[in-house]
């Protein structure tokens, strides 16, 4: 077995997906002090015609790896970006 050219192989293919996955991902820069909407998954949901979102929650603070620190009733919560949208008053 040739491992390096599997693990280009492996490479390429993450590298292809990425590109895929983030083409259609809006850019958005958040700050401090901002409103998001959590976008909750079908578990979370619960019924059908629940809400898709949670929210709004204001960013406390913005980290370089992609995360955010949020205000969620009494606790503070670290979430991806990916993982919320902005909110619009």
């Amino acid at each position: 077995m040739d491992w390096e050219f599997l693990k280009d192989k492996r490479r390429k293919s993450s590298r292809i997906a990425n590109k895929r996955e983030n083409k259609s991902r809006i850019a958005k820069v958040y700050k401090k002090g901002d409103k998001v909407l959590i976008i909750l998954n079908r578990m979370d949901r619960g019924a059908k015609l629940n809400s898709p979102t949670e929210g709004p929650y204001e960013i406390v603070k913005v980290y370089n790896n992609g995360t955010i620190k949020i205000k969620r009733n009494k606790y503070f919560e670290t979430i991806s970006i990916t993982r919320v949208k902005p909110f619009n008053e």
